[in-house]
Order: structure tokens, then C-alpha cells, then sequence
């Protein structure tokens, strides 16, 4: 059976980056904020439930932790929008809402919760050549380190095991991102993107994406 996100996935035309990234060099203009990872930062409920979610328990992702990068941060729910591709000649596709800041994750909330039987989307923000984005490591992340999630009240937790990192997807490429997301959902529960790559300068974003997949524990 084909899930929830696969099917969307395959609908839809998701080939802009999930996460807008901005050069390190001073005379850059930023298209967000950087944020401050210290106010995002926060320790785990010693009271939560570690029981992984099922079906039954979908857990809708507050804050995540990624211990082996330094990840620590809050993560909101966004949805889908309309933007232009500047890989793709500027054309109009439909793509995933970024978070307003560099310091936190984004949760796709037209795809599916956390443990609900299709694979979740989380998206955040890098930067190339410096300074500080919340999803700047994630291409460091190697099977089988850990990525915690948790509810914004900390009242349940979930833990995912990494099982794949893909890097280098191309934005120029229109069906690559999709591909890569769609022949990964079924065996993922789990999705981390952000951009990566050379930046282009005349564009003011980097030329490809990385996707990391993982499993509930």
C-alpha cells in the first residue's frame, strides 16, 4: 500500500529546497534571521515516555535532539506553499514552508505525525561556509546515531535510529528531491532535509539538497 506521504509526494511537485540557505561571507544578505540556538535549546523531560509511538500514539514533533552534531532545538509545524524554483528557471512548484528562523525545525504537517505509519518530515536551515543553522551537520550524521523527538510539552518522546544519508541532490534536477524522498518512505519513519553543496552566488542558494532517513527505535 502506498502511504500517506508517498502518495503526496508523488502527486505533488516537491523539488524546492526544504530549507533556505544563505551565504557566511559578511556582505551577504540573510534571507532569515540566525536565531539564537541558546534560547532554542532546552534539556529533555526526565518525565517523558520513551515509548516509541505507534499508530495508535502519533506523536506530533515539538523539540529535537540530535546528541552526535550538537542538534538541540524547537520545532514548529509548517505546511506547503508556492514558490519560485531558481534552479528550475524560476518556474512556480509547490514546496515545503521553511522555518522563519535558522535556529529552528520545521515539521511538514501535510505529510504525517511522528509514529502514525508513513514517514514524518523535519526541515531546517543551513549555512554554507560558516555561522550558525540548526541543520548545518546533518550530512555528518552516520547508522546508527540517535535523533530524538519529542512534544512541545515533553510529555512523550520518541527515538529514531539513522539508516540512510543521502547528499548531493540536485536542484536542477525536477524530480530529484521527490525521488529521493518517495523511494525512501517505505522504509522510513523519518526524514531530516536541508540544503547543501556549492552556493551560487547569483542565486543566493546552494545548488543541491541532503536527506537523512531513519527508523523509530
Amino acid at each position: 500500500m502506498v502511504t500517506k506521504i508517498v502518495a503526496a509526494l508523488i502527486s505533488s511537485v516537491f523539488v524546492v529546497l526544504a530549507a533556505a540557505c544563505s551565504a557566511a561571507a559578511p556582505s551577504a544578505v540573510r534571507p532569515y534571521p540566525e536565531g539564537n540556538p541558546t534560547a532554542a535549546s532546552r534539556s529533555l523531560s526526565p518525565s517523558a515516555s520513551s515509548v516509541v509511538p505507534t499508530i495508535r500514539r502519533p506523536l506530533t514533533p515539538g523539540h529535537i535532539v540530535i546528541p552526535d552534531i550538537g542538534v538541540n532545538a524547537s520545532v514548529v509545524a509548517l505546511g506547503t506553499t508556492v514558490a519560485p524554483a531558481p534552479f528550475l528557471g524560476g518556474r512556480q512548484v509547490s514546496s515545503f514552508e521553511v522555518p522563519a528562523d535558522l535556529s529552528t525545525v520545521g515539521w511538514w504537517r501535510d505529510g504525517v505525525r511522528l509514529g502514525r505509519g508513513g514517514m514524518a518530515v523535519l526541515l531546517g536551515h543551513s549555512q554554507v561556509g560558516g555561522g550558525y543553522a540548526v541543520f548545518n551537520r546533518i550530512g555528518e550524521l552516520r547508522p546508527p546515531d540517535e535523533i530524538v523527538v519529542e512534544t512541545s510539552d515533553g510529555r512523550q518522546r520518541a527515538t529514531a535510529v539513522v539508516t540512510k544519508v543521502v547528499t548531493g541532490i540536485p536542484k536542477d534536477d525536477a524530480t530529484a528531491l521527490q525521488t529521493t524522498l518517495a523511494s525512501n518512505a517505505p522504509s522510513s519513519d523519518l526524514a531530516l532535509i536541508t540544503c547543501s553543496g556549492p552556493f551560487d552566488t547569483g542565486r543566493s542558494e546552494s545548488e543541491q539538497n541532503t536527506a537523512v532517513f531513519a527508523r523509530l527505535r
